[in-house]
Formats: C-alpha cells, sequence, structure tokens
C-alpha cells in the first residue's frame, strides 16, 4: 500500500535525481513483489479453476480444490496429462506400477 502512495506522490513531484529514480523507487520495487506473488499462486492454484489446490492427482503433477475432488474429475486430469505430457505420465506410472515389485 505505501508502494502505491508513494507512486502517486511520486508522479506529481520528481525529486532532483529525476522521473525515472522515482519509478523505480516506488512502484518499480513492487513489481518483484507481484512476480513472486502471481509465481506462488499459479504454483498452488487448482489445475482446473482459481481455487487454492489441496488434492493430488495420482500418477500425474497436477492438485485440485475441494470442488474438483471427485473420482471423474481425477479420471479426466490423468487423461489430460497422459495426452498432454506422455513421457512424464509414462514416468510416473511406471515407479508407480514397479515400487512393490522386487
Amino acid at each position: 500500500m505505501f508502494h502505491m502512495v508513494a507512486f502517486a506522490w511520486n508522479s506529481f513531484w520528481w525529486p532532483q535525481s529525476g522521473q525515472w529514480y522515482a519509478f523505480w523507487s516506488s512502484f518499480g520495487a513492487c513489481l518483484t513483489y507481484f512476480a513472486v506473488i502471481g509465481v506462488v499462486y499459479k504454483h498452488f492454484k487448482c489445475q482446473s479453476c482459481w481455487r487454492i489446490a489441496h488434492h493430488k492427482v495420482e500418477g500425474t503433477n497436477y492438485k485440485t480444490c475441494h470442488k474438483h475432488s471427485t473420482i471423474a474429475d481425477h479420471d479426466r486430469l490423468i487423461e489430460k496429462h497422459s495426452h498432454k505430457f506422455p513421457a512424464q505420465h509414462e514416468l510416473f506410472n511406471r515407479n508407480k506400477a514397479t515400487a512393490g515389485k522386487p
């Protein structure tokens, strides 16, 4: 919030060092925060919607929220994963199939 106020202040009053210094020391500094928040959200986002994911889909690297944790949704995501990433899907399922064998 402080950076937004500082950006508005610096938009109308620039110190002697110039306009670009005012931009990068106020709003430009927030760009890193926005990027980090975006990456963290994308990592924890449900595969099917905008909610935060809690349930892992077996045989894939996908996660789903409580609304999409049904067997039908998981089967649909497994099928989608097998078509989109066939080599990774085969690797995940091969490791799962050979885990119980000596």
